[in-house]
């Protein structure tokens, strides 16, 4: 997990009225370390599955989905047709990608 320094140097960040630029910065160093470092990557991820397993997380992750379809209810009717006709057979996914030739684990957006 992360140390308790550096989440209470979060926790800080964001309560302060710091600058959007001095907020942002300290994203960028965030998200470099979670690029670069894999056992931060791990760290944070198991962080996260142990949060949305919580009841508080699953509350929030049900309010968050609700918000998202209320939002965007274009957007999860097209996410239910692809559903529908994949389980169907009408939308077979492909094996390798169109553009790059890989194999990897493709999603509707690969474009890379």
């Amino acid at each position: 997990m992360e140390s308790i320094e550096e989440k209470k140097k979060y926790n800080k960040l964001y309560s302060s009225n710091l600058s959007v630029e001095k907020k942002e910065q300290y994203n960028s160093q965030r998200r470099k370390k979670y690029t670069t470092d894999k056992g931060y990557r791990l760290i944070v991820i198991e962080r996260n599955n142990l949060c949305r397993k919580s009841e508080n997380g699953k509350i929030r992750r049900a309010v968050a989905d609700k918000k998202y379809r209320n939002l965007y209810p274009d957007r999860r009717n097209i996410h239910a047709a692809v559903e529908r006709a994949m389980k169907s057979g009408l939308l077979v996914k492909p094996k390798i990608c169109f553009f790059c030739k890989d194999n990897k684990r493709l999603e509707g957006h690969h474009y890379r």
